[in-house]
Order: structure tokens, then C-alpha cells, then sequence
């Protein structure tokens, strides 16, 4: 029975030795296709690691011109701005030494319309005295005359009105004089 074996195996390893062979070739085959594809496939990625990589370093140095440009145009605002906020200062300086001008011109305006306004009072109250005591005269005289003295009496009159508007412009001199130095 052992030789029956042994011949069984004999015939066996006959049979399946070649099919071994062939398929431990064809393995061979397709580790060879397998690595050369694993060699082609790790060229072309190289390849395209490459190209990604030379693509990366040409947006990056957009980028960084783009970054440069976009600063330097940002930078050259700044200095206009800054150019203009010196120029507005200037203006202002100029502005307020303007209205302290005016101020003190209104001011001195005001003062000496003061005076005129007190003498000008004075003036109206010794005419206004002076036709009182020509109308008693006239009253006491002659009635006809006693009509152009009413109309110089309403002259007068009319005379006082414009006084007391110049009263009410030095009182708002005096006012646009203060809010201009409160300002």
C-alpha cells in the first residue's frame, strides 16, 4: 500500500508539477507587470508632484506681487490721506484765524456803534425835549403850527425806531461775537 501511495503521489506531482510551474510563472508575470505599473504610476505621480509643485511656486509669486503691488497702492493712500489731513488742518488754522478776525473787526464794529447808538440817544432825547417845549410854545401861539410840529415830531419818532434797531443789531453782534469766541 505504501508503494501504492508512493506511486499515487509520484503521478500526482506529475501532473500538478507543470500546472505549479505555470502558475509560478504566470505570478512571476504579474509581479513583474504589477511593479513595472507601481514604477510608471510612481513616475507619472512624481511627475504631477512636480508640475503641482512648479504651479504652486507660480501662485505664490502672483501672490506675493500681487501682496506687494496691493501694499504699495495702500501705502500710497496712506500718504494721500495723510496729505490731505495736513491740508484740512492747514484750512481750519486758517479758518478759525479768519473768524478771530472777524470776530474782533464785529467787535470793534459793535463798540463804536455803541457809541454812536448812545450819542445819537442823547441827540434824539435833547430834540425830543427841545420840540416839548416848542410845542407848549406853539400850543400856547398858533394851533396851524402846531401840525408840523406832529410831523416833526413823528420824524423823530420814526428816527427812535431806527434807533432801538440799531440797539437790537449791536445785541446781536454781541452775540455772533460770543458763539464765534465759544467755538
Amino acid at each position: 500500500m505504501a508503494t501504492k501511495v508512493r506511486g499515487a503521489v509520484g503521478s500526482l506531482e506529475r501532473v500538478l508539477l507543470p500546472r505549479l510551474n505555470s502558475i509560478d510563472g504566470e505570478l512571476k508575470a504579474i509581479n513583474t507587470r504589477i511593479d513595472e505599473e507601481s514604477k510608471s504610476t510612481g513616475a507619472k505621480i512624481d511627475g504631477l508632484g512636480a508640475r503641482i509643485d512648479g504651479e504652486l511656486k507660480a501662485i505664490n509669486t502672483r501672490i506675493d506681487e500681487e501682496s506687494k503691488s496691493t501694499g504699495a497702492k495702500i501705502d500710497g493712500l496712506g500718504a494721500r490721506i495723510d496729505g490731505l489731513g495736513g491740508r484740512i488742518d492747514g484750512e481750519l488754522k486758517a479758518i478759525n484765524t479768519r473768524m478771530d478776525k472777524e470776530s474782533e473787526a464785529a467787535a470793534a464794529r459793535t463798540e463804536g456803534l455803541g457809541g454812536r447808538i448812545d450819542g445819537e440817544l442823547r441827540a434824539v432825547n435833547i430834540r425830543i425835549d427841545s420840540l416839548g417845549t416848542r410845542l407848549d410854545e406853539m400850543d400856547k401861539r398858533d394851533g396851524s403850527r402846531f401840525e408840523a410840529v406832529m410831523i416833526e415830531l413823528r420824524s423823530v419818532s420814526e428816527r427812535i425806531g431806527l434807533v432801538k434797531d440799531m440797539e437790537r443789531l449791536k445785541v446781536e453782534v454781541a452775540e455772533l461775537k460770543a458763539k464765534g469766541s465759544g467755538a
